[in-house]
């Protein structure tokens, strides 16, 4: 009996993988956020490798200094008043955001930091 749910859990792990490649229409699937001065942001999403997503954040926003990277999830990043910002990534947008607060919070003095752009990959 254990066998059998472990095998059932294996083929639901394996039918939701499948799902969220479907979606983007690759096995992986690559995104970026990114921020910098004055307020500019930008975000890629859907590629088949990192350096793809890299490549159209920049290309987005060519004025990005912190960037983060993600395959098969959604990324955030966050920052503060005081120049501080973190970043996360998680299987849901909520908890991406909820880590890149949470990465900035420990590097800030003043203790405001926002979510400045996320995304998903898949």
């Amino acid at each position: 009996m254990r066998h059998a749910i472990l095998v059932a859990a294996a083929a639901a792990l394996l039918h939701l993988g499948s799902a969220a490649a479907l979606a983007c229409g690759y096995q992986d699937c690559w995104g970026a956020v990114g921020i910098g001065p004055n307020g500019v942001w930008g975000y890629s999403t859907g590629y088949p490798s990192e350096n793809g997503a890299l490549d159209r954040l920049f290309g987005e926003c060519p004025n990005c200094e912190q960037w983060y990277s993600f395959v098969n999830a959604c990324g955030a990043i966050a920052s503060a008043s005081d120049g501080a910002w973190g970043s996360g990534w998680g299987d849901t947008q909520e908890l991406a955001e909820y880590y890149a607060v949470d990465t900035c919070l420990d590097y800030s003095n003043s203790g405001n930091c926002q979510v400045r752009v996320w995304a998903c990959s898949y």
